[in-house]
């Protein structure tokens, strides 16, 4: 009996070392790297387009810092690119339903969307989401995020619109957001705070490629 106890408690002093292991390599910030590769270049297959990431650093599991972050759109163009992604989010989130993501940063932010048709160069991401969402549709269990804190430096926004003839260009210099509660799914948002500091928009109209067959129809304004 005594060396049945011995075995079973050296068998479990071998699995405590195993895990002890695997989650000290994990927690080395080019081993995190290498998986994110791997993770992105299976969205990369599946979007038939270049998703990548420079580097990583997570700590599992409620923080995580993410740069370098590019999505091309499947004209080989930059749809985003983020230079350093940061999220906190709720201890041990994968375990509850209730999520709150205490905070995200976004630094050196660009996003590029462009149409020269009806459908925008983001389309081919919606319409895989919307795949995703129809094969989960049986799912019971919901998750409900909550957003407290968004920090913003540096992010600019380049709408173009050759299928309208409008192009529109937004640029915040730094956008602080404080929130006692940010619930899109209740649709009710409480802020406590909110800075932007140096706004900035421009809008340029040019000939639309869009005939005028297609333009829809208005009803004349009464001045």
């Amino acid at each position: 009996m005594k060396r049945i106890t011995k075995i079973t408690a050296l068998i479990l002093a071998i699995l405590a070392g195993l895990f002890i292991c695997l989650w000290l390599v994990f927690r080395i910030p080019s081993v995190q790297t290498r998986l994110v590769g791997l993770a992105t270049g299976m969205i990369s297959k599946s979007l038939k387009t270049e998703v990548s990431v420079k580097r990583v650093d997570i700590t599992p599991f409620n923080r995580y810092l993410i740069e370098g972050v590019l999505v091309r759109d499947l004209k080989k163009d930059t749809l985003i690119y983020a230079g350093s992604v940061s999220i906190k989010i709720t201890d041990w989130f994968f375990l509850k339903d209730d999520i709150t993501l205490e905070y995200i940063g976004l630094n050196n932010t660009y996003i590029h969307t462009s149409r020269t048709d009806s459908v925008w160069n983001y389309n081919f991401i919606a319409k895989s989401l919307a795949g995703n969402k129809k094969a989960s549709k049986d799912s019971s269990g919901q998750i409900h995020f909550d957003l407290q804190d968004l920090q913003l430096n540096d992010i600019k926004f380049f709408i173009e619109d050759r299928w309208r003839g409008e192009n529109q260009t937004i640029h915040l210099d730094k956008l602080t957001l404080n929130a006692s509660e940010i619930n899109l799914e209740k649709k009710k948002i409480s802020l406590n705070e909110i800075e932007i500091t140096k706004p900035e928009f421009s809008i340029y109209r040019y000939d639309a490629i869009r005939p005028d067959s297609l333009k829809p129809k208005t009803i004349p304004r009464v001045d």
